[in-house]
């Protein structure tokens, strides 16, 4: 299988593992400096698809889509109708047709049943690819969808609708924007994890809900966003 996979942990060394093309042999080779493991990929015409815990490359051409896997195992969670997540997208103030939709619902090509928590997702060829601004938009609509579009009253400070600054902070702002959409309060929360397998403390909850930037915030990995997809999925379905 031609190509390679970099999967990274925080606060651990970087590695790369190359497979060569016959699949019978893989060579792991440890990098202390980032720099130097950015100018290898770069020399070799791969393409970096950043998210802070585990990226796919292929020579020429990235294969996973994030926000897409996240969408599909939404919607499976909450039984959302299609005709619904054009009026979410809309209520987010995206205009979104029904193939455009269809295109980003796609299956990926490893055909992974949504309510697993397997980590790799390889995109379809013709999936539409939802990016961080879509995707907002889509948590925006959702929690309008669910509760009412929210007037600011006399005097407030407007509130900061669009939070994702890059893809390390996805997760976080998907937990927040969903326990906020389904009005979850923080045992409810802890409740869907445990039904996935995972038991979290109050703290460990509390520092994925922080604001990006405060003191004890830390980073949603992709396997605790996944099996509260998945707990709700248990719940919801």
């Amino acid at each position: 299988m031609a190509g390679c996979i970099l999967h990274y942990r925080y606060r651990l060394k970087l590695f790369i593992t190359r497979i060569i093309e016959n699949g019978t042999k893989s060579i792991i080779t440890w990098y202390n400096d980032y720099l130097a493991l950015k100018y290898e990929i770069k020399r070799k015409g791969w393409i970096l698809l950043s998210h802070p815990k585990f990226a796919i490359l292929k020579k020429g051409k990235v294969i996973r889509m994030f926000n897409n896997d996240i969408l599909i195992r939404l919607r499976y969670a909450l039984d959302i109708k299609d005709s619904d997540m054009i009026e979410i997208f809309k209520l987010g103030g995206i205009t979104v047709t029904r193939e455009e939709l269809q295109r980003m619902l796609l299956k990926p090509k490893n055909n992974n049943n949504p309510d697993s928590d397997e980590e790799e997702f390889i995109a379809n060829d013709d999936m539409k690819k939802c990016n961080n601004y879509m995707f907002e938009s889509f948590l925006n609509g959702f929690i309008i969808f669910k509760r009412g579009k929210q007037e600011s009253k006399p005097g407030e400070p407007e509130k900061q609708v669009f939070v994702i600054k890059d893809n390390k902070a996805v997760n976080n702002v998907m937990l927040k924007k969903l326990k906020i959409a389904l009005t979850l309060t923080s045992e409810d929360m802890l409740e869907i994890f445990k039904e996935a397998g995972v038991n979290l403390s109050n703290g460990e909850l509390s520092a994925v809900l922080r604001k990006e930037g405060q003191r004890n915030y830390k980073e949603c990995g992709d396997r605790y966003a996944r099996n509260f997809l998945k707990g709700l999925a248990i719940r919801y379905r």
